[in-house]
């Protein structure tokens, strides 16, 4: 089955097209307390899913196939290994965790990790401390791993993305240094602050401020608030980042409660009985962002 994924206004290559495999595909529920999915491609490539608890508000049918192939991937060395997640665009409160670990043998400085969103590829980071290709997800796309070097790609047209992308950039230089036993950039951590600084500044504070009056906002600025507090977490920057993250999980509960009042209304005025599913996941999550609160 070939899928072709045309991107919206900023298209990389306009014929980027997956071929799913017809071997592998597995589908199960996750909830609110989190669960893990788990397959193998067709070539013996491994894909494991980690959804912790509270990055989901309610039960979402997850499914994992892995792609046999992408056409036109700006990878010097081609393609390596990639898994489709659906339903694509699935936001988490949390960051989910995937893992790939390729049957080929990639070298570490050619290991280029990657995400393919409706059509649009970007660079996507991996944690340094891991042999195998550890990704962290805000949301469901079509994750992989190519031969690099990557070729000259547009930035991405999402602002999180390329942040990310930066990021991604300089997490795959250390991570590669570490595997070889080399020393590295003993600075990375800083320039990564600045580009997360920068981050902080022009896209995930003012998004979850438009948030508290739009719903439809609050569904992505949300994740995105959470996203960069893990992050931070990740990297070790968490000290550097108690303000940023602070004024997030402070700026989190407006947000929600306004989603609430939103979708109270469309059950009274409506009489939309969707609603009530997204005022018991929206009061989980206010449930979700107290905790996190507390631990920020």
């Amino acid at each position: 089955l070939s899928v072709l994924r045309l991107s919206g206004s900023l298209p990389v290559h306009p014929c980027l097209a997956l071929t799913l495999s017809g071997f592998g595909r597995v589908s199960e529920y996750v909830g609110a307390d989190g669960g893990s999915l788990a397959t193998t491609g067709l070539d013996g490539t491994t894909f494991a899913l980690e959804i912790p608890p509270g990055a989901l508000t309610g039960a979402q049918l997850i499914t994992m196939t892995p792609v046999d192939a992408v056409a036109d991937l700006p990878m010097a060395g081609g393609f390596v290994a990639a898994v489709d997640l659906q339903p694509s665009g699935l936001r988490f409160w949390t960051p989910a965790t995937l893992t790939i670990e390729p049957v080929s043998t990639v070298p570490p400085e050619d290991q280029v990790a990657f995400i393919i969103n409706e059509g649009e590829f970007a660079l996507t980071p991996v944690l340094v401390d891991s042999e195998a290709i550890e990704m962290p997800l805000t949301h469901f796309s079509t994750p992989g791993v190519g031969s690099g070097p990557a070729g000259s790609v547009p930035p991405p047209s999402s602002p999180t993305a390329a942040y990310a992308a930066r990021v991604a950039q300089i997490l795959a230089a250390q991570r590669t240094a570490a595997l070889l036993g080399q020393p590295g950039d003993p600075d990375y951590l800083d320039r990564i602050a600045e580009i997360m600084q920068e981050q902080f500044v022009n896209s995930v504070s003012p998004d979850l401020m438009a948030a508290a009056s739009d719903c439809k906002v609050a569904a992505r600025a949300i994740p995105e608030a959470f996203g960069f507090a893990r992050q931070a977490e990740l990297l070790g920057l968490g000290p550097q980042f108690v303000t940023q993250v602070q004024s997030l999980m402070a700026g989190i509960e407006p947000a929600l409660q306004n989603c609430r009042e939103e979708a109270f209304d469309r059950c009274v005025q409506q009489h939309d009985l969707a609603a009530i599913s997204d005022i018991v996941g929206y009061s989980r999550s206010r449930s979700y962002s107290y905790d996190q609160a507390g631990q920020a």
